[in-house]
């Protein structure tokens, strides 16, 4: 390979020089690196920040040979060794799962090194230092580089086989996450992103242009698994110089999906797949990337007087090019034939057979009669989903506005009962459930296919530990969406509730699948791997979540790093990570827990004391007083959290008797006060006799009835027995 137009590299200490193909150390020394896996080094690099598929990497590194992955993941594994990372630590390489790989440090262009080879090829002198331990294990593994198979970090389809959701807001999932002890971070932050983006198309001159090095574009190829008619719609650019406005440009590009969604033989990405975008300055190729499209449709909207202006850009995702601009010009009140004039200049663009459409023709039903009733209903949904704190009661008057123009206008209906659902997650009050629940079910008799009804009635019926009701809508909203990611994410939750982990893994790698930019994804995704005892996939998803800006505070990132380290027997860490409180969370709700954790644990490391392990036991009553009714974060604190600890003691009739006085002190009405027993510390908590009784409290049993028992038990004649 000739590389001597081709930059060099500093990231982390480390200088990669392409023209001598050398990877110096901090201290100036070379490092002996094989062939192939300084090849792949060279490819992360100059791609650092972005994905890079394994078939584009195998491509570049083995042009002309077929190869297995696990020369690939060798070659990982050796570049992780030289680099330094340790076992679960992520500082360089990324593994994004069933994808590829990521280079996550920072990276700087640097002009040449002036190191020369002499004239036998060999480095100076005065840089001939003796093999060190770290360089040695680096040469053992390219002796070695086609040896057996190793597990590769990506979360592997064989070890946990699987079992045979339109808009859903990411308050509604976070109503979920609250009895089953995730975070804050699920309320209004999954889109949050720092930059306005005007164009990401190649060679465009807006804000948003990414530039790279030049040998960053040589791989920039569209897989052989990317349909060609494949497409994701971005939320259009607000150019009307009105902040206020800014909702526009998300209702455009999601009536545009909503058009082109009805075209059986086009490849729609889901609104919460591609607004996971939303004001992130990515290379459009990225973004095709990752979202698995052959195609970006992006754009601006402008308004004058009674006039609604959109610029419309296709674009194509392997190589950035504009394949279309044009512009388009309709009256506000003629505002849902604008949308389906741009939709039918995509398809005839990308050649699409419309005969998929409706019999009625190109004209697709507008959702209302009346766009003012469409336009309040925008600014509902934009209050929802606010980058900063979402404004429920703001949004529930608009939403109540609109139906006031149209009584008829089922999102607006949905976006009611999402708006009490989020304030039920204030305010803890039932009315809000009620008031939900009843518009949820008037917008289901408006439009039988709205998901987001669908959704919002799983989410209340677990809520109610009506586990069945939940599996049902949720089943149907996946339904009726099965590209929303956000819809698999909540139907995942309500499986690892009930312990089909099995099926929640594999539910959450197919969202992670769909929606990689969406942190709330991730985040789970990440949680249900690590309950299912796949810390190092895991770990993976944290530091994916990490990489798209979600703190490393956060409790569920936190609780991740908490699990995998208790069962590698870093207390201390499991300590500080499993601990972590949320965003204006009183320290009252999480101290009872980790105070007791600390003492099983001081009881743990030191088994021959009984005096140690008597005070874990008499703890409880000081920390947990029977009889007092707790905060609905401090009861989840205490079922997920508190009776981990009885359970790690090994003591089951204290954890026994905490998981019940957890789920009594729960605030009544509603689901609180959960544990999650299906980790695999709770194992003998399973096979206990008393572990029926405890999880028909939960509304379990009418569930496993329908749908079968959970992972690793049997439930027969109505006996639940686990392994």
């Amino acid at each position: 390979m000739d590389d001597s137009s081709a930059p060099d590299y500093e990231f982390g200490g480390f200088h990669l020089d392409t023209a001598l193909h050398v990877l110096m150390s901090r201290e100036g020394v070379p490092i002996a690196l094989p062939s192939r896996a300084f090849e792949v080094l060279l490819q992360l690099v100059g791609r650092a920040g972005e994905l890079v598929e394994k078939s584009a990497l195998m491509a570049a590194v083995w042009p002309r040979a077929v190869v297995e992955e696990n020369n690939l993941n060798q070659c990982i594994v050796t570049l992780r060794k030289v680099l330094g990372e340790t076992a679960g630590e992520r500082r360089f390489i990324l593994t994004v799962p069933g994808r590829g790989f990521k280079f996550i440090a920072p990276v700087r262009v640097v002009p040449h090194s002036h190191l020369e080879l002499d004239l036998r090829g060999q480095m100076p002198p005065a840089l001939a230092l003796p093999t060190t331990e770290l360089q040695a294990s680096a040469i053992e593994a390219a002796a070695i580089e086609a040896a057996a198979p190793v597990s590769p970090i990506a979360p592997s389809a064989g070890r946990i086989p699987g079992r045979p959701w339109r808009w859903v807001t990411v308050i509604a999932a976070a109503v979920l996450a609250v009895a089953l002890g995730l975070a804050a971070w699920l309320i209004g932050n999954s889109q949050k992103s720092p930059a306005s983006i005007t164009s990401r198309a190649a060679g465009s001159q807006g804000p948003a242009m990414v530039v790279k090095p030049a040998r960053a574009s040589r791989a920039a190829t569209t897989p052989d698994s990317i349909a060609k008619a494949s497409i994701a719609v971005l939320p259009f650019d607000n150019q009307t110089g009105e902040k206020d406005l800014d909702y526009w440009g998300d209702g455009i590009a999601e009536e545009l999906i909503n058009s082109l969604s009805r075209v059986t033989a086009l490849q729609v990405r889901s609104k919460t797949s591609s607004f996971a975008y939303k004001g992130r300055a990515e290379d459009v190729r990225k973004i095709a990337s990752e979202l698995r499209v052959a195609k970006i449709l992006e754009g601006t909207v402008q308004k004058g007087g009674d006039l609604v202006r959109v610029n419309v850009q296709l674009v194509d995702g392997a190589t950035g090019e504009v394949t279309v601009s044009q512009n388009f010009e309709e009256k506000f009140a003629n505002l849902f034939k604008l949308y389906d004039d741009v939709s039918n200049e995509v398809l005839t663009v990308m050649k699409v057979d419309k005969s998929g459409r409706p019999p009625d023709s190109v004209v697709i039903a507008p959702p209302t009669r009346d766009v003012g009733a469409y336009r309040l209903t925008l600014q509902g949904l934009a209050m929802l989903n606010d980058e900063g704190t979402p404004d429920a009661e703001s949004a529930l008057d608009f939403f109540q506005r609109a139906i006031a123009r149209d009584s008829s206008y089922a999102r607006a209906y949905a976006g009611i009962a999402t708006a009490h659902l989020a304030l039920w997650h204030y305010d803890s009050l039932q009315s809000h459930i009620l008031a939900a629940e009843q518009a949820d079910q008037h917008a289901l008799k408006l439009d039988p296919n709205s998901a987001q009804a669908e959704s919002n009635l799983g989410v209340i019926a677990f809520l109610r530990r009506d586990m069945v009701g939940a599996e049902e809508h949720d089943r149907k909203a996946e339904m009726l969406d099965p590209n929303d990611a956000l819809l698999r994410f909540t139907h995942a939750q309500v499986q690892a509730y009930l312990g089909h982990m099995r099926e929640a893994v594999q539910e959450m790698r197919e969202a992670y699948a769909l929606a990689p930019a969406i942190p709330t994804v991730v985040m789970f995704a990440g949680t249900v791997h690590s309950w299912a005892d796949l810390d190092s996939e895991a770990l993976n998803y944290e530091q994916l979540a990490v990489a798209l800006g979600v703190p490393k505070d956060n409790p569920t990132l936190g609780d991740i790093r908490g699990l995998a380290s208790v069962r590698a027997g870093r207390y201390a860490v499991y300590l500080r990570d499993s601990f972590l409180l949320s965003p204006n969370q009183p320290e009252t709700d999480v101290a009872p827990a980790q105070e007791l954790n600390r003492l099983v644990l001081a009881a743990i490391a030191d088994p021959g004391n009984p005096t140690k392990r008597a005070a874990a036991l008499v703890a409880r009553t000081r920390l947990y007083p029977p009889g007092r009714t707790l905060t609905r974060q401090g009861a989840d604190q205490c079922g997920y959290n508190g009776v981990r600890a009885y359970v790690l003691l090994g003591d089951l009739d204290a954890a026994y008797a905490l998981a019940n006085q957890c789920l009594d002190e729960a605030p009544a009405g509603l689901i609180g006060g959960e544990s999650c027993p299906w980790q695999p510390e709770w194992r003998k908590f399973r096979e206990d006799p008393r572990f029926q009784a405890y999880i028909a409290r939960r509304g379990a049993l009418p569930y496993y009835e329908r749908y079968g028992p959970p992972d690793d038990c049997e439930y027969k004649d109505g006996k639940l027995t686990c392994h």
